[in-house]
């Protein structure tokens, strides 16, 4: 458990030690500081060991049965997504070694986390604990097809700002091409214009019950007419209500600390309100069907963009006791989700 603590307590310091940075590209500035965390990220992915993640020995096996295969046989025949068949094929047939399909992934979901947050967050160093203790960095290892279809989503997030759906179309397709579920993030586009009225609320309010009370229906249409390998699987989860309350207090404090014109003018605010709404709506059947989780990160992903938002509308001791309370809270829950360990991440091995 200890490696995974350590990571977060890196991350932690990383936002007091921000004075120093280095400039890339066209002038951006990256704090010394997070840049560590990113490459202890990257590493953290990249060389861990096979039981690490609760998929990935099923994924290796994948590989090196795909690589036995003529291109013909092996894509169109094993039951997965046909983008994620042409990547371990492609990457068999350069380098026939599972660790680079580790690497290359890590290299991949790496890069996109930091397009993404720096491209958004007020407070990259925020940002990135907050996007540990939720756990979101654990969830990537249990399943390599969704960390990369998330990180070709994270990317599309900036077209939906500046509103090239084309990009951002193809962006979406692309990550369907390595995990079906991604199809639920192409709504988000035409959401971003939407103002979020009192009359949108109630409005929301309503579907979000509809969609509750669909949920069975909803679960069986996924699993009989695109998801036909989980037929007769055991989907129900339990749990998943500490993360539904996350969700709840941080809208919460969003709708009470910011100004009703930012709620309601700010295209970027009035985004990361409606994703992490849909988000907690999701999260509410997915306390009896597991499975719905997975949908639940491609919008709640909002979550580690917004909090840095919401604090920095606080001034002075508010806005540090604030900081110092939320980190804490999110500690709580980071071991929380170690000690039960539902995704096969404790103990930590390293692959060197």
């Amino acid at each position: 458990m200890w490696p995974w603590i350590l990571i977060l307590m890196v991350s932690a310091i990383a936002q007091v030690c921000k004075s120093c940075y280095v400039t890339f590209g066209r002038g951006r500035k990256f704090s010394i500081s997070i840049l560590l965390v990113f490459a202890l990220l990257f590493l953290f992915r990249a060389f861990r060991k096979d039981y690490v993640g609760g998929d990935l020995e099923t994924y290796k096996s994948l590989f090196y049965f795909i690589g036995t295969k003529k291109w013909n046989e092996g894509i169109y025949h094993s039951g997965y997504e046909i983008g994620f068949l042409i990547y371990l094929k492609l990457i068999h047939s350069i380098i026939p070694n599972f660790n680079v399909v580790l690497v290359t992934t890590a290299i991949i979901y790496t890069y996109a986390l930091v397009y993404f947050i720096y491209s958004f967050s007020p407070d990259p160093e925020f940002s990135i604990y907050i996007y540990i203790a939720l756990y979101f960095f654990g969830s990537s290892f249990n399943n390599e097809r969704q960390a990369i279809s998330i990180a070709f989503l994270l990317i599309s997030v900036k077209y939906i700002k500046y509103r090239k759906v084309i990009q951002f179309t193809i962006l979406v397709m692309l990550a369907c091409l390595f995990h079906m579920t991604s199809i639920v993030f192409f709504p988000v586009y035409f959401l971003y214009n939407i103002k979020m009225t009192q009359k949108v609320w109630i409005i929301s309010g309503f579907v979000a019950i509809m969609v509750c009370a669909l949920a069975p229906v909803i679960l069986n249409f996924i699993i009989t007419h695109v998801y036909t390998k989980y037929i007769g699987v055991d989907l129900k989860g339990g749990g998943g209500y500490m993360y539904f309350m996350l969700l709840a207090l941080t809208l919460g404090a969003g709708v009470l600390l910011l100004s009703k014109d930012e709620l309601i003018n700010k295209p970027d605010v009035n985004l990361w309100v409606k994703m992490m709404l849909i988000a907690a709506t999701m999260q509410i059947f997915s306390f009896t069907m597991g499975y719905f989780f997975r949908l639940v990160i491609l919008y709640s992903v909002a979550i580690i963009v917004f909090i840095p938002i919401v604090i920095n509308k606080l001034r002075g001791s508010s806005k540090v006791i604030a900081r110092i309370v939320i980190c804490l809270m999110l500690f709580g829950y980071y071991l929380f989700e170690l000690t039960h360990d539902t995704l096969s991440l404790v103990p930590y091995a390293w692959r060197l």
